[in-house]
């Protein structure tokens, strides 16, 4: 009898042996799997951080083209209340006091990239294309960049600029976006009574339950809603 318990004892402890062994042999195999996927996820991640369209870039971009778009609205809206005063005023502006200018642009302190940015973009070498600063707060804007225009062709230029998919941008043009607004030169027939002008829009396609009147200040260019 006691042969026979020292048999089963020795078949108890190898059996134990051989769930200890394999359950090592199936941490060691998760572990590895674990290892392969992270080393997976971390090759997934570094694309999508420094990868030829990655995500900093990205947010770059969207920025960036979010603040050169606000300041060519706003450029756009001062001119746009610029010629309304000059009609209805009948005044006689210079191209220069129908922009948001600053002092003039000092070439001497542009990078090369903008340097090859305005040439590109006027066709014209650097001495010959007339630049300004944009002042900022004649536009109400508080972008942190410094932006200048070319007076001439009403182009913009972030003058600081920003690096982003290999490459230095200082307009939208290299983004295939529009990268200067649209002006309209030829104003509406106006009636005026008084100080007050106004004209009548084309309202073709409003939606008179979304619709609202604009009353215009030129004393200073505030649009109040009503």
């Amino acid at each position: 009898m006691g042969k026979i318990k020292n048999n089963n004892s020795i078949k108890e402890k190898n059996t134990i042996k051989y769930i200890f062994k394999s359950n090592r042999a199936i941490t060691l195999v998760a572990l590895i799997i674990t290892i392969i996927i992270l080393i997976i996820l971390a090759g997934v991640a570094i694309s999508l951080l420094f990868g030829e369209d990655n995500i900093i870039d990205k947010t770059k971009q969207a920025k960036y083209v979010s603040q050169f778009s606000e300041v060519e609205e706003k450029v756009l809206l001062y001119m746009s209340n610029k010629k309304m005063e000059e009609v209805v005023q009948n005044l006689n502006l210079t191209q220069e006091e129908k922009l948001p200018l600053g002092d003039i642009a000092d070439k001497n302190t542009f990078k090369d990239t903008l340097k090859e940015e305005i040439e590109q973009t006027s066709g014209e070498s650097l001495e010959n294309v007339n630049l300004y600063y944009i002042d900022k707060e004649k536009i109400n804007t508080k972008v942190d960049h410094t932006y200048i225009i070319d007076i001439e062709n009403v182009q913009i230029y972030d003058a600081d600029g920003e690096y982003f998919l290999g490459k230095w941008h200082h307009t939208l043009r290299q983004l295939n976006i529009q990268g200067k607004p649209d002006v309209v030169d030829d104003i509406p027939t106006i009636t005026i009574e008084g100080d007050i002008g106004w004209y009548a829009p084309n309202v073709d396609g409003f939606n008179g339950s979304h619709s609202y009147l604009v009353y215009y200040n030129i004393s200073n260019y505030e649009d109040k809603k009503k």
